[in-house]
């Protein structure tokens, strides 16, 4: 990936700042050389996915008012199924700032195109032979903001609420980066977001604690939903000799999620920190697949609805220790096992019939996990640093996605240079 930008920081808006940046990248997924996609009429000769795009920013304030504008061009191309996904984006926003009060509006607007070939009949007397169309849908998105916060005490009691939204790409970089065992055929529309929140934070103690109290609501239409199929060694396939045994399809669905959130950070000494989160999450809008006689069956959020973090850290002139857990409550996935009935026809993972091939339909549970660690420092000198750190110290059987079970206890040991 490569990005190249200039302009200035937006710090002090007095006078006339811009920032200009041009982007691009290149990507290739291994998993697409899988002899398995020859199957569905794909020329897996060639799988990369090229991403580009550049953009402008300007601000200025004037006394107590600030104005900024914004134009912004991402796209990427895949040649799997000739898919293309492109954003242009237009947004003004203005705030007004003032000793005590604070506070904002915008709308950005994000033209979301998308582009690919699908698949609109066979030649009955090749099964490999496939007919495909290209076919662009368009989006017009609009993307409200505005912000309010109130300061009465110089940084000791703040009320605040804020709008936000944004349009998240679902590229292959991006789905391979969320989850290294996505299917590489994968190819679903953009995320929208609209985001509430609004609380309470400030600092006390001469500014030794800190605490941030607020409750959230977040709307995503086209929210990413994972499930897992799962390939059983008891299960013959004509494709088991690929070399996975499970791989994760992306469906979208409209999620709802209202949270309850608190963090705060306690310094008692100069030498000691204390750090710390809670996130409480009710989620709505999982859909729902009907298989084995139009069964419905929920999927599975695949997220935790109550995650917590505490850290502490001593740090001296030559030497720090730092203690962290990480703690996620219940998680569930869905998972399916399938066989294909007829080889000689393509095969979709896109949708939700699974009727066709779906031969069990399961819930794959991670119950309460808790992930300690611990990293330690030596600095020698102000170039030389001897570091040492422990992840999973309580062995905990840790999954980030269902039958991937990460490492148990590890160590890593070296030493940091700094020029």
């Amino acid at each position: 990936m490569l990005h190249v930008r200039i302009g200035d920081d937006f710090t002090d808006l007095s006078r006339f700042n811009f920032n200009v940046e041009l982007r691009g990248g290149y990507f290739l997924n291994v998993l697409q050389m899988q002899p398995v996609y020859y199957d569905w009429g794909v020329d897996r000769d060639r799988y990369h996915e090229l991403s580009g795009g550049g953009g402008i920013r300007l601000a200025r304030a004037f006394g107590l008012h600030e104005f900024e504008f914004k134009a912004d061009f991402d796209g990427a191309w895949r040649n799997m199924l000739g898919y293309g996904s492109t954003q242009l984006l237009f947004g003004l926003h203005y705030a007004y700032r003032h000793d005590k009060l604070r506070w904002s509006v915008g709308l950005d607007y994000v033209r979301d195109g998308a582009e690919q070939e699908k698949i609109v009949g066979s030649d009955l007397s090749d099964p490999h032979a496939v007919y495909k169309e290209s076919q662009t849908e368009h989006e017009n998105r609009f993307l409200p903001a505005a912000s309010i916060a109130y300061d009465p005490a110089d940084g000791k009691f703040m009320l605040y609420a804020e709008l936000t939204g944004k349009v998240r790409r679902n590229d292959m970089r991006t789905l391979s980066r969320l989850n290294p065992y996505v299917n590489p055929a994968s190819i679903v529309p953009n995320t929208e977001e609209h985001r509430v929140a609004g609380g309470i934070k400030g600092a006390a103690g001469h500014g030794r604690f800190s605490y941030n109290l607020y409750v959230g609501y977040t709307h995503e239409k086209n929210a990413l939903q994972w499930v897992a199929r799962f390939i059983p060694n008891n299960v013959r396939d004509e494709r088991a000799d690929v070399g996975y045994m499970s791989f994760y399809i992306p469906y979208t669905m409209t999620l709802k999620d209202l949270s309850l959130n608190a963090e705060f950070a306690w310094r008692p000494s100069s030498r000691f920190t204390f750090d710390g989160e809670l996130h409480m999450h009710s989620f709505k809008g999982a859909e729902d697949v009907y298989y084995n006689n139009n069964q419905p069956y929920t999927l599975a959020y695949g997220r935790p609805q109550l995650t917590a973090r505490l850290r502490g850290e001593y740090r001296a002139r030559k030497v720090s220790l730092e203690v962290e857990a990480q703690m996620q409550s219940v998680r569930h996935w869905t998972t399916y096992t399938s066989v294909n009935e007829k080889p000689s026809e393509p095969d979709s993972d896109s949708g939700l019939n699974l009727g066709r091939r779906v031969i069990g339909l399961y819930d794959f549970k991670v119950p309460v996990t808790v992930d300690l660690a611990a990293r330690f420092n030596w600095f020698l000198s102000r170039k030389v640093t001897l570091f040492a750190e422990g992840r999973n110290l309580c062995d905990a059987k840790l999954y980030d996605w269902a039958y991937y079970r990460d490492y148990g206890v590890g160590f890593t040991a070296g030493v940091k240079l700094q020029f």
